[in-house]
């Protein structure tokens, strides 16, 4: 198995990067990059340290973190559901999908599905998973 190869899995917080001096490999994302930080495009939790000349790493953030652009972050705060300026009906709440929303008039009111049932956006109700 190649350093690179081994490394990749391996490496699981950005201390580790620091600490590791041979762990530069040839990688393709980094070929044609300056040296730097760079999200991982295809996974919010990894991002690239390119070293130059195509050598970098893929790091892994500490569970419960992101990559952000100077390292890992804890993950953004979604903005609060809010009813202004929505048309009246049913929405679907993106931090559960076992409830949704009900928009009148502006206000807004917070509803459960049954039990074992998701709210589904498509048909605008609670449907089986």
């Amino acid at each position: 198995m190649s350093w690179c190869a081994f490394l990749i899995p391996v490496i699981t917080a950005i201390t580790l990067l620091m600490q590791q001096t041979q762990g530069q490999c040839q990688l393709d994302f980094c070929t044609g990059r300056s040296s730097g930080q760079y999200e991982d495009p295809l996974n919010q939790q990894y991002f690239y340290f390119c070293y130059g000349n195509g050598l970098g790493e893929h790091v892994l953030c500490p569970p419960g973190q992101v990559a952000g652009t100077f390292g890992c972050i804890d993950p953004p705060t979604p903005a609060p559901f809010d009813c202004f300026g929505k048309a009246n009906g049913n929405y679907a709440n993106p931090e559960n999908k076992y409830t949704f929303f009900m928009c009148s008039n502006g206000y807004k009111y917070l509803y459960d599905c049954p039990a074992s049932l998701v709210y589904d956006s498509v048909v605008e109700r609670c449907e089986w998973e």
